[in-house]
């Protein structure tokens, strides 16, 4: 740096002293959402698959997601029973999940606003033991002893497709398939398929509706800016 820069920088300090001083802030933006659903507000999650042994593990997975709508506080859902009537009618016209008209007609006749759909094509779950081995040194032995750590396992195996789609014009206004093998694993304690099984499947469904969330939600920008004040 030459001296006239400096003589600048000190030139540029001096008339921000007599002025003021300047001081950093941050300013919160509030970015609109990507996806406007203002006017849905009763939605019916309807669980769908066309495999007969899948049918409570699409119920399990829909369960879920209602829960999370109504923690959330995004949606007004119906409940199981006012949901089985559209659940009957799918299974019995299975192609009227892909047909708009039939979306209209379903949302009027149960007086709601969308319908958010779980079409489950795949669901499998097993449990392993995982074995690793492990050592640490034994001064009274003077050698390695070599142990077995056992791990209970839990493996998932989904391919599903959530959408949804609005009842004025029965167009889908977002989807999300997933098809994922996920497993875990955790220190073998007896309470393994108690606990951990459920959790690592609402772990999954969370993160597939968390990317609705997101779009559906206003977000927060922070944004920094240096002010002059007198």
């Amino acid at each position: 740096m030459n001296n006239l820069q400096k003589l600048f920088i000190i030139l540029i300090i001096i008339f921000f002293t007599s002025c003021g001083y300047i001081k950093s802030v941050t300013i919160v933006r509030t970015i609109p959402p990507t996806l406007n659903i203002n006017h849905i507000n009763r939605v019916a999650v309807v669980p769908f698959t066309e495999h007969k042994s899948y049918q409570d593990s699409a119920q399990r997975i829909a369960s879920m997601v209602m829960s999370i709508f109504i923690e959330t506080n995004k949606f007004q859902v119906l409940t199981k029973q006012e949901t089985k009537k559209i659940y009957s009618y799918f299974v019995q016209n299975p192609k009227s999940l892909e047909d708009s008209k039939t979306i209209i007609e379903l949302c009027k006749t149960y007086g709601i606003d969308a319908i958010f759909l779980v079409k489950l094509a795949k669901f499998q779950e097993d449990t392993f033991i995982n074995t690793n081995f492990d050592s640490y040194y034994s001064p009274k032995e003077n050698r390695y002893i070599t142990y077995a750590i056992e791990e209970d396992g839990y493996i998932i195996s989904l391919d599903a497709l959530f959408r949804l789609s609005e009842g004025s014009t029965g167009k889908v206004l977002w989807e999300k398939k997933e098809d994922l093998n996920v497993s875990q694993t955790s220190p073998r304690t007896g309470f393994f398929r108690k606990s951990n099984e459920n959790q690592l499947l609402q772990s999954l469904i969370s993160k597939s509706i968390q990317s609705l969330l997101k779009e559906i939600s206003p977000q927060k920008k922070l944004i920094k800016r240096k002010v002059v004040l007198e």
